[in-house]
């Protein structure tokens, strides 16, 4: 299968919860397990809403009192019995929060790269 991302995914384990509130439902929990510039992989999703292809999931930062709300579009995705993953795109948030979950990620996947390291691997 050909590789079609354009820019690069980082690991981010993040809890979050699918809103459902449109349809009258309680959320669901869900993670979402890493980001890119243009979207993320979110892991727990129940089938039904695979199949709706669009719904809202509501992130939250971890050492702080807060949440960012974004719309995702399923790009590809993986069911399983009851639940399923899926590659999403982000829409519909706010560039400060996109930045954010980005600079997240980064930090998490920079503390995770040796000091001494430089680009030849010495």
């Amino acid at each position: 299968m050909d590789e079609k991302r354009n820019s690069i995914r980082y690991p981010l384990f993040l809890a979050a919860e699918i809103d459902r509130s449109d349809a009258g439902q309680s959320e669901d929990p869900c993670r979402i397990t890493d980001i890119s510039r243009n979207g993320c992989r979110i892991e727990n999703i129940p089938l039904s809403l695979l199949e709706k292809r669009k719904f809202r999931v509501k992130a939250y930062i971890p050492f702080e009192e807060k949440t960012v709300d974004l719309q995702a579009t399923v790009q590809w995705s993986a069911p399983a019995e009851k639940y399923g993953c899926a590659g999403c795109t982000i829409q519909e948030t706010s560039q400060g929060d996109k930045f954010e979950l980005m600079d997240l990620a980064y930090r998490k996947w920079r503390a995770g790269i040796p000091r001494h390291a430089n680009r030849d691997g010495r």
